[in-house]
C-alpha cells in the first residue's frame, strides 16, 4: 500500500481524498480528542457523501483509542468533486456530531468507467462478520459444525448450520 497521511484537525476542514480511482493511496486520520473530552469515551462512525451522491454512505474507518483512521478506496474516490464527511460520536444513546468536513476528488487523466457500489461493499462486509460471528458461536457450544450465509440481490439473508457434516 503507498499511503499518504492527511491529517484533520479543527482548522484542516479541506480533505484532499485523492485523484478519481485511486484506492489506498492515502489514509485520513481523525483526533477524536476534542469528542472524548467534551462528550465522554464513545463510538466514532464516519459517513461520507460523494459529490454526485444524493445521500452519505458509511465509511469503513477503524477507530484506535482517540484517533480514527479512514482508508480512502476507489469507492470514495468514484467521483470528481467536492463531497462532505461527518463523524458521529455515540455515547450510550447520546450523539454527537462533528463539523462537515468537505472532501475534494481530484480529476485524473483515465478516470473510472466502473463507478463502485459503496452500499454493496458495507453489504459484503456486514455479511462476512455474521458468518465469523456464527461459527464463532457455534463452535464454542457444538464440535463438527459450520455455518453458511448467503446473500441474495434483494437483500435477503439465508444463514445455515450443519452438524456432524449432515
Amino acid at each position: 500500500m503507498i499511503t499518504e497521511v492527511v491529517t484533520a484537525n479543527e482548522s484542516a476542514y479541506l480533505l484532499d481524498i485523492g485523484r478519481q480511482g485511486e484506492r489506498e493511496a492515502r489514509q485520513v486520520v481523525f483526533d477524536l480528542s476534542w469528542m472524548v473530552e467534551n462528550f465522554g469515551d464513545g463510538t466514532a462512525a464516519l459517513l461520507h457523501q460523494r459529490s454526485q451522491d444524493g445521500l452519505p454512505y458509511q465509511v469503513d474507518a477503524v477507530q484506535d483509542g482517540n484517533t480514527l483512521t479512514w482508508t480512502v478506496t476507489d469507492i470514495d474516490t468514484a467521483y470528481v468533486g467536492y463531497g462532505k464527511a461527518e463523524i458521529r460520536w455515540t455515547v450510550g444513546d447520546a450523539l454527537a456530531k462533528t463539523v462537515i468536513y468537505k472532501t475534494r476528488v481530484a480529476e485524473s487523466i483515465t478516470g473510472d468507467t466502473e463507478i463502485p457500489d459503496p452500499y454493496q461493499s458495507w453489504y459484503d462486509a456486514m455479511v462476512e462478520a455474521v458468518t465469523e460471528d456464527i461459527e464463532d458461536i457455534v463452535d464454542e457450544k457444538i464440535a463438527d459444525v459450520s455455518a453458511t450465509v448467503t446473500a441474495s440481490g434483494d437483500g435477503t439473508v439465508t444463514i445455515g448450520v450443519t452438524i456432524g457434516g449432515q
